[in-house]
């Protein structure tokens, strides 16, 4: 039997119906004070949380498969998506309101098997850190046999869902699930703020928004794919500032608070850096056109590094990479949010300047600039990766890290072994800790296995049999650099066995 989407007073209105607090009335009934909503269930049952749903193999499961997680544990777990994951690969959550309604057992299986398969991955029992695929797989079928309930949570579920796809090699169904979001918030209007909506509401439908935005546009270039969303529309309001929104009063129901000024987010800037995603992935793909002459590619990156320049430049003064911001972004736990958008501009840069590495092309005192620029931005990616693992309240632990690692693992080693530099034992340095980055990032999300053989094919290519003319941006570099959810072949041309990445850590 189909749930209703809407309470029954709301569709004798033909008015759309939303919830703020999952498991309470709908907005419009709160409001008016109406305490019959039918969406709220009169004898609410207590949930039971089985950690292995049907049809999932017990290999993913050494607990008793009928038996329940406690209260204390799933909050735990759910505590563990909070401190590792929230606003850094997406932002979907206010705060106390996902914890109110974990707290009282109102949040929607589907979406809490979703969050629960984040935090079990980082949970120190092996025996709860297992059972991440099972509550995965179960979050799925909670979903396709709810899939026409078009609602705020199952958008949700589905960016959860996305995400945990790409980061278990399974790209296909995260580009599936995002597609799907994003049908969902269109038949919604996430875009379109409702003057009727509550501010912990309006801000909750904004971020999903715009997550699918930034979903949209990482998954399409991993997978080569056309966007499913336009370029940037300014006319939805952009996020504001997380630890206001995370400091909202959950209880405020619908009643629309005083206007404040808005300031904007680490989200917001975020979302404005994405802007150069595309133009960036487009430029590296017409690498082989015969009528693009030099004097357009270099106009171009100019005309692209200059637009991340003014990015960096247009940020409030506490949003800018310092030591001393990211202190105090760390002390409101938004220090994994701070790096992020940081360690994801320094990686623009990368995909924008790699081409220069290539010394077979003409070297001009600006080619020359441009390649040290590409060198300079992998190290700041490794710095800042480093110190995600090392100041607390930092972590930075989802599978984009490994991507952008990789990038910046990629620079590096073409700097080792092509340049001339008195620094090496600061490039082996960095190598070493993006390395042992790399590996932590295996423990928690098979798709950093594709990423190391990535980085493999690299090396390999780099210290075959003259490499050194051999070494070229073509379109097996333009493959490693941004596709990085599809297969990798070996680049034509016989290479030198070698010893493989992780394993020659310190002898390169």
């Amino acid at each position: 039997m189909k749930l209703p989407t809407a309470c029954s007073r709301c569709r004798r209105r033909r008015k759309k119906c939303f919830r703020t607090k999952p498991g309470g009335p709908c907005d419009a009934c709160a409001k008016k004070q109406h305490h019959q909503c039918s969406l709220v269930p009169t004898c609410p049952q207590p949930r039971r949380v089985s950690p292995q749903p049907q049809h999932v193999s017990a290999k993913h499961n050494d607990l008793n498969p009928q038996s329940s997680l406690s209260h204390d544990l799933i909050e735990e777990l759910v505590e563990n998506y909070i401190y590792y994951i929230l606003d850094r690969p997406h932002t979907l959550f206010h705060l106390p309101t996902l914890r109110t309604a974990v707290r009282e057992d109102t949040l929607g299986d589907a979406l809490l098997s979703a969050i629960l398969a984040f935090g079990c991955r980082f949970h120190d029992k092996p025996e709860i850190a297992s059972l991440g695929p099972a509550f995965m797989q179960k979050s799925k079928n909670l979903l396709k046999q709810d899939m026409e309930n078009i609602c705020l949570e199952n958008i949700q579920t589905c960016v959860l869902l996305a995400n945990l796809s790409s980061s278990s090699k399974n790209s296909e169904s995260e580009a599936l699930f995002v597609a799907l979001g994003i049908r969902m918030a269109e038949i919604l209007g996430l875009d379109r703020p409702d003057p009727e909506d509550s501010e912990v509401l309006r801000e909750t439908k904004c971020r999903v928004w715009w997550t699918l935005f930034m979903a949209d546009r990482w998954s399409s270039v991993g997978r080569n794919l056309r966007r499913a969303m336009p370029d940037f529309n300014q006319e939805t309001p952009l996020p504001m500032d997380e630890d206001v929104f995370h400091h909202l009063d959950v209880d405020q129901g619908s009643e629309r608070s005083p206007t404040r000024p808005r300031t904007l987010g680490l989200w917001a800037y975020n979302i404005m850096l994405a802007k150069q995603l595309g133009p960036i992935r487009d430029l590296n793909k017409q690498w082989n056109q015969e009528d693009l002459s030099e004097d357009y590619v270099m106009q171009r990156v100019a005309d692209l590094a200059e637009g991340l320049q003014l990015w960096e430049a247009g940020l409030p003064e506490e949003k800018k990479a310092t030591e001393e911001n990211l202190r105090a972004h760390s002390a409101k736990s938004l220090g994994g949010p701070f790096l992020a958008i940081h360690t994801g501009y320094h990686q623009h840069f990368v995909l924008l300047l790699f081409r220069f590495l290539d010394l077979n092309r003409t070297q001009t005192p600006k080619t020359i600039e441009y390649a040290e620029l590409c060198k300079y931005h992998a190290r700041s990616i490794s710095q800042l990766v480093q110190l995600s693992r090392q100041v607390p309240n930092c972590a930075m632990v989802f599978g984009g890290v490994g991507y952008m690692t990789v990038a910046s693992s990629a620079v590096l080693l073409h700097t080792l072994i092509f340049g001339q530099q008195d620094d090496t034992a600061d490039i082996r340095a960095k190598l070493e800790s993006n390395y042992e980055t790399i590996y932590e990032l295996q423990r928690y999300w098979p798709s950093i296995q594709n990423s190391v053989k990535r980085l493999e094919l690299f090396q390999k290519t780099c210290t075959r049999p003259g490499a050194m003319q051999t070494y070229k941006f073509d379109k097996w570099m333009v493959r490693f650099l941004v596709e990085h959810h599809l297969p990798l072949d070996e680049p034509e041309g016989d290479l030198s066995p070698g010893e493989t990445v992780m394993s020659c850590r310190v002898s390169l």
